[in-house]
């Protein structure tokens, strides 16, 4: 069985909700779920709030860096490009809610008056939240109750709510709106065309030309803008992006070391064993047996012996 990403026609990534036709995803999260504890940077229609449990990690919104550890967390806005990190490869425990902005738009009114004004503030791309003031810790407890409320029987309801509230606080909080939106960069929009290509090729044998064109840039511009925005290559992001397919493969199928190595892209599973031990420091074997078992490795000197990711979750 192949997993593919699911990309709209904007390359923006569909987002796969908890419930059918109730676009809310709600999850607990751990940094030790990605390749190199990293995310892959991506963005999407929805608003996004993540909050800190413990340990700590940075969050990259639009090339801007922001650092959060426990108790804090962040709001991003719509179709901003983000992804969260650890530069010292340290976990960190999170809830990550996103929600999609339909939900607020009751009526025509509310929508206008509202909503647009926040997702259209070009001065307001993400907040970072603190427990040390009021109204941004009161949007965090919500965050939190939104992954608690979600198996209870009306929690539909107790969500939308919650929804509702934190927007409530947001819109009396923002900055000073503009008058409209200023056109996004034309750097940013290459990144996302780039991106989008890469999801969308990252089985076949790329080329840094191809990547680049992709973009309309040339190819010192590309690496450049991957450079600036998510602090790597485009082949480092390419990577990245194979080795993430791949755990997928790993958890999800019964598909052969081998097949899944050429299958995500790479020119031979010796060359997948080898790019997949480099970045996690054990095998893709190893990694499929302890996460069949659900046991994490005893301490020992192998370095096969690292506490395996269990699954992915959107940052």
């Amino acid at each position: 069985m192949n997993i593919t990403i699911d990309l709209k026609d904007d390359r923006s990534e569909r987002v796969h909700y908890d419930t059918p036709h109730f676009p809310v995803y709600a999850r607990k999260g751990y940094l030790s779920y990605y390749p190199n504890y990293a995310a892959a940077s991506h963005w999407h229609d929805d608003v996004e709030l993540i909050a800190v449990l413990s340990g700590h990690m940075n969050y990259n919104v639009n090339g801007n860096i922001v650092t959060l550890k426990e108790g804090s967390g962040i709001f991003v806005n719509s179709r901003q490009l983000h992804y969260g990190y650890s530069k010292d490869f340290s976990e960190c425990e999170f809830i990550c809610v996103l929600l999609h902005p339909v939900l607020l738009c009751t009526t025509r009114e509310m929508e206008e008056n509202y909503v647009s004004p926040v997702l259209s503030n070009a001065d307001f791309a993400y907040r970072f939240l603190s427990s040390d003031t009021c109204w941004e810790n009161e949007i965090l407890a919500s965050v939190r109750q939104i992954y608690y409320d979600k198996s209870e029987p009306a929690s539909m309801l107790r969500i939308q709510s919650l929804f509702f509230h934190i927007w409530a606080i947001l819109y009396e909080h923002m900055p000073p709106a503009v008058k409209q939106a200023p056109k996004p960069s034309q750097r940013l929009t290459s990144l996302r065309d780039m991106m989008g290509f890469i999801q969308n090729r990252y089985r076949e044998k790329i080329s840094l030309d191809e990547i680049a064109s992709a973009g309309n840039v040339c190819k010192s511009s590309c690496c450049s803008i991957f450079q600036s925005y998510l602090h790597k290559t485009p082949n480092g992001y390419l990577t990245d992006y194979r080795l993430d397919k791949s755990l997928e493969l790993l958890r999800e199928t019964d598909m052969s070391i081998a097949e899944i190595g050429c299958d995500t892209g790479f020119c031979s599973p010796s060359y997948y064993t080898e790019t997949f031990r480099r970045h996690f420091g054990y095998s893709p074997a190893i990694y499929r047996k302890n996460f069949a078992q659900k046991v994490t490795p005893l301490a020992c000197n192998c370095e096969d012996a690292k506490q395996l990711p269990s699954r992915k979750e959107y940052i």
